[in-house]
């Protein structure tokens, strides 16, 4: 909270955790390498460093990165897998049919979210990985569904919709990684109330974190391309 002319104007600690990041790679970058704005590529054999960040499990940093001199960028395909657990519990529950279409339609929300926002954000997002031009590469991992749809149809009563976890690079123009990162999160349900659950809640309540996970993943493309 801070004061404007006798005005309180409070921060969430959400915005507030966005602006401290963003002086960190800011600092990160001055202190450890430059920032090079060009389309030609550059060995760089840096090593990535790692930091805290108050949106990721884990977040590293390259100390140098070849960066185009406008905001362009390739998203590539997003694949997706089930944990391994939740196979062994519910492969033979499930159909094949539902557990493909869980991962298409994961995955395709996911990278719709990221290149949304992108473009939104004033982004030039291309259809292939040009030539001068930034990489972003996602993956969604160890998908657990607590409530699948089963064969049998029954009905599922969760505290819990699932989890996953998310893993992600940024390339420069080099093709060297910029920065990379990794990050588990949970699709809640109600605190301690059991919910019935079908296909189309679980969807909506993974959408929610996917949406999340773009929107910090995007805001830390735009701090890198920003300087």
């Amino acid at each position: 909270m801070k004061n404007v002319n006798s005005t309180y104007i409070f921060e969430s600690p959400y915005l507030v955790a966005r602006k401290v990041i963003k002086l960190t790679l800011a600092i990160l970058f001055l202190g450890l390498g430059t920032i090079s704005h060009v389309s030609i590529a550059k060995l760089n054999t840096q090593s990535l460093e790692l930091i805290e960040s108050p949106h990721f499990d884990i977040f590293r940093i390259a100390e140098v990165a070849n960066l185009p001199t406008s905001r362009k960028i390739y998203v590539s395909h997003i694949d997706a897998d089930f944990d391994s657990a939740w196979l062994k519990e519910f492969r033979s529950k499930t159909t094949k049919t539902y557990r493909n279409r869980v991962l298409r339609d994961y995955s395709r929300t996911l990278e719709d979210q990221i290149k949304q926002k992108l473009i939104k954000s004033g982004w030039s997002v291309f259809d292939e990985p040009e030539e001068g031009i930034l990489v972003l590469k996602t993956k969604l991992t160890d998908l657990y569904i607590f409530g699948p749809q089963v064969i049998t149809r029954e009905h599922v009563l969760v505290t819990q919709i699932g989890q996953s976890s998310v893993t992600f690079s940024l390339e420069g123009t080099d093709r060297h990684t910029i920065f990379e990162g990794e990050d588990k999160g949970i699709a809640g349900g109600i605190q301690n109330h059991f919910i019935e659950t079908n296909e189309a809640i679980n969807f909506s309540r993974f959408n929610r974190l996917m949406t999340l996970w773009a929107t910090n993943i995007v805001y830390y493309a735009d701090t890198i391309i920003d300087g």
